[in-house]
């Protein structure tokens, strides 16, 4: 069978990273979403720590685990099993890039500190589950990742409304005890401001702004991670654990802030184009903010290798330092898995706004089992 060289591969993937047709599931032109994104676009993973990647991708960097979730006492606890349970099943949370649509769109600090390196996949050779315009902690979430989130009070399986009696207890204890470790036994639920209420926790997800949809109009609605929590325990309360004499940070949908879908449902493969709708809703609001679409596919254990075209990294950064690390990551990751490497430089923009190619060689890298370095 012909293979690519690494140049050639880089060309067709940046031709793909230009083109879109609209896609329609009764036009039998293309036999699925998966046919569909083999010429449209590019569907890529990225290093990061929690979500639930590949399970040979090495990833060294300091990310940031975006989900507000883990503050229960509860899902902490799962969160190691579930991430266990994910990479038995190869589940993998991807995500679509596709130039006049979403561009390229490199995520920096605070949102991830990790090095950005991550795979191109061949979309035939993966099968996709279920849709999400922005990310959606599919790794804290039921029905493998295209459920409710599994601490979700109302929905999820780990929730409150869900949970036995003796479980409802226990999670009204842990609030309990948190706010008595940070407010004293005797101090009055009704007198800690709400602004002050989480402390310096608030700082471990204070970039993350929760965004759920009307279905009816397509309206989104936003909140802080600190405010969700704030509402959640007081559900769990039965009162209101704060009070609201200072009013908590709303979201500023700049580039510090990252968007979270915390909705209770996913979208179907079918439903594609309002997925990409809904994103194009928010990015065009919102142009500033971090944020992407995911999207949950599953991999069969002997199409591990297939799934993955390439690996990649993006240079160009505002760190050195974290540029070498993307590049020697890499170079590791396209060595161990025999496949090209190719880099993205994300100083020069031109690629989301011309014809130049988005993916380049990196020629000094012998990846090709031909031996083709070029």
């Amino acid at each position: 069978m012909w293979t690519p060289s690494c140049t050639q591969l880089a060309a067709a993937l940046s031709a793909s990273y230009r083109t879109y047709e609209t896609y329609d599931p009764s036009n039998h032109h293309y036999s699925s979403l998966e046919s569909f994104l083999e010429k449209n676009g590019i569907l890529l993973t990225m290093c990061m720590r929690f979500n639930g990647q590949i399970p040979w991708l090495e990833c060294t960097g300091n990310g940031l685990d975006v989900s507000p979730f883990s503050f229960n006492g509860h899902d902490e606890v799962s969160s190691t099993n579930e991430k266990k349970k994910v990479q038995e099943k190869h589940r993998i949370a991807s995500s679509w890039i596709q130039q006049n649509i979403s561009g390229f769109r490199v995520v920096s600090p605070p949102v991830d500190t990790g090095p950005p390196v991550g795979h191109i996949l061949q979309p035939n050779a993966t099968t996709i589950q279920c849709l999400y315009p922005m990310d959606a902690a599919t790794i804290n979430r039921d029905d493998e990742g295209c459920g409710p989130l599994s601490s979700d009070i109302h929905d999820g399986s780990k929730g409150y409304d869900h949970a036995k009696w003796y479980g409802k207890l226990l999670l009204k204890g842990q609030i309990i005890e948190f706010k008595n470790s940070m407010f004293g036994n005797n101090r009055a639920w009704d007198s800690i401001p709400c602004s002050e209420f989480l402390g310096s926790t608030a700082a471990n997800f204070s970039s993350a702004v929760l965004g759920e949809v009307n279905n009816d109009d397509r309206s989104w609605t936003y909140q802080r991670t600190s405010e969700y929590i704030i509402q959640s325990w007081s559900y769990i309360m039965g009162h209101n654990i704060c009070n609201t004499s200072q009013p908590l940070p709303t979201p500023s949908f700049n580039d510090t802030d990252f968007l979270v879908y915390i909705g209770p449902t996913s979208w179907q493969p079918q439903h594609w184009e309002e997925m990409l709708d809904l994103m194009k809703d928010t990015l065009g609001e919102h142009p500033n903010v971090q944020t992407w679409n995911e999207i949950t596919l599953h991999v069969s254990a002997d199409m591990l290798n297939d799934a993955v075209q390439a690996v990649f990294y993006v240079k160009g950064g505002i760190d050195p330092r974290r540029d070498e690390l993307a590049r020697r990551i890499g170079i590791s990751e396209a060595r161990k898995l025999h496949k090209p490497l190719l880099y993205v430089n994300a100083i020069n923009d031109r690629y989301n706004h011309s014809e130049a190619d988005l993916f380049q060689c990196n020629a000094s890298f012998l990846t090709n089992l031909r031996g083709d370095s070029t």
